[in-house]
């Protein structure tokens, strides 16, 4: 697995990452509230759009399988600042 973000602030994105295939993302987070939102673009002209969104709070929602997009980041929507959140992918 790779670790696409790791943070313990209350706002912030990953860089952006291009999957090599159909890619399933993983939420990790100490805050019981935290969420993460999934953003992709179909190429470097286009706004970045949410796609998913990663909900600690919702145990369904712990976890994103999405097609092959070529631009992927990540961006905080909740954390408390000091409580660790990250993402990992099964690449």
């Amino acid at each position: 697995m790779t670790e696409r973000f790791n943070s313990t602030a209350a706002s912030g994105e990953s860089p952006p990452f291009s999957p090599t295939g159909e890619t399933i993302l993983q939420l990790k987070a100490e805050d019981p509230r935290a969420k993460v939102a999934i953003k992709a673009r179909v190429d470097l002209a286009a706004d970045w759009e949410t796609v998913a969104i990663l909900d600690r709070a919702l145990p369904d929602n712990r976890f994103a399988r999405l097609p092959k997009f070529p631009h992927l980041k990540l961006e905080i929507i909740r954390n408390v600042d000091g409580k660790l959140v990250s993402v990992r992918d099964d690449s």
